[in-house]
């Protein structure tokens, strides 16, 4: 379970999106009706996690030093904020199953028979960071307090922005013509940098821009995910629920 287990967890708080059968490439000189919204409200209204949303299927490439094991999942976001997530194996295996909602944390390892379980501190306990930070896994902008802005000022087609949200400084880098993110850095109380996560391969799907591919990289780790979305459904009309397996060990996340 220990290298399930590490997947899992990483594939909590990291990378990618999206495509779907009604996306297309997108012009770098198109953008969305963005009159009278800052830089920053233009981006945040472009965020995949403003509805929900079903990925049907994403390959999933996981680097942790010498070892490289690649995944397939699917995952359900049901609006404001309830995630079910499946790993699956190259052969369409299902190997876990995890739940995530503000208030709670539940995986269901299927390979072993266990349904781990927390509430939403685990993360924070974990990793410093908390259910909100998932969003990022989709190129969506978050925040709660803006602490640094250059007056909307592009230089060279990009804007800078540091801000603080959840308690963890995050430095974004936004495309100004597609008003889209294309990377983001978390840095530490310390200012040291933890996680950096790049958006590659923009897709339209209907009024808004996706990224088709996200690179993430622990820097202290040696870690890396790399997550592709090959089909979508968005918006979606589904719910997210999850099933504890029958007969299935309890362990608390501590």
């Amino acid at each position: 379970m220990q290298k399930v287990g590490c997947f899992i967890i990483a594939c909590l708080i990291i990378s990618g999106c999206a495509s779907s059968r009604k996306s297309g490439h997108v012009d770098d000189h198109v953008v969305g009706d963005t009159a009278g919204l800052s830089i920053p409200e233009s981006v945040a209204e472009q965020n995949l996690t403003g509805k929900s949303f079903f990925i049907q299927k994403a390959e999933i490439e996981y680097i942790n030093g010498e070892q490289k094991q690649k995944f397939l999942a699917t995952i359900k976001f049901e609006y404001p904020g309830r995630y079910l997530i499946s790993l699956k194996s190259r052969t369409g295996l299902e190997g876990a199953r995890i739940f995530v909602s503000k208030d709670s944390i539940l995986i269901n390892d299927r390979i072993n028979k266990t349904v781990y379980f927390g509430n939403a501190l685990y993360l924070r306990k974990k990793f410093g960071m908390d259910q909100g930070f998932l969003a990022l896994v989709f190129g969506d902008f978050i925040d709660n307090e803006i602490s640094y802005t250059n007056k909307d000022q592009c230089i060279n087609g990009k804007y800078s922005l540091m801000t603080n949200a959840h308690g963890v400084k995050l430095k974004y880098l936004i495309d100004c013509k597609k008003r889209k993110i294309t990377s983001v850095n978390i840095d530490n109380s310390y200012g040291n940098e933890r996680i950096g996560f790049e958006y590659e391969e923009f897709k339209r799907i209907g009024s808004i821009i996706v990224p088709k591919v996200t690179r993430m990289d622990y820097k202290d780790k040696n870690l890396k995910v790399k997550i592709k979305i090959l089909k979508m459904v968005y918006p979606w009309n589904g719910s997210v629920k999850f099933f504890p397996g029958k007969g299935y060990e309890l362990i608390e996340l501590l």
